[in-house]
């Protein structure tokens, strides 16, 4: 929500790996081998760029993640 609120009425580009930051974009723009392959909202990018997909399912899944004092690692089902 800070990042909405700085960025309100302004143009403002955001270079992210956390892909929770990018979602709430107006546009995304997604770069390969220094190249821009895939440009428009999030849910048209999503469908349309299978790199962008790939990377948003490992950003789901590595979510669902959480570790035990123990070292346990489990997987919240959704």
């Amino acid at each position: 929500m800070a990042i909405s609120n700085l960025c309100k009425g302004k143009t403002v580009l955001i270079v992210a790996h956390r892909l929770g930051a990018i979602k709430m974009c107006d546009k995304v723009a997604v770069v390969e081998n220094h190249t821009i392959t895939a440009f428009g909202t999030h849910e048209e990018v999503l469908e349309e760029n299978r790199y962008y997909q790939k990377a948003w399912e490992r950003y789901h899944a590595a979510r669902e993640v959480s570790y035990s004092m123990k070292g346990v690692i489990s997987y919240e089902s959704k």
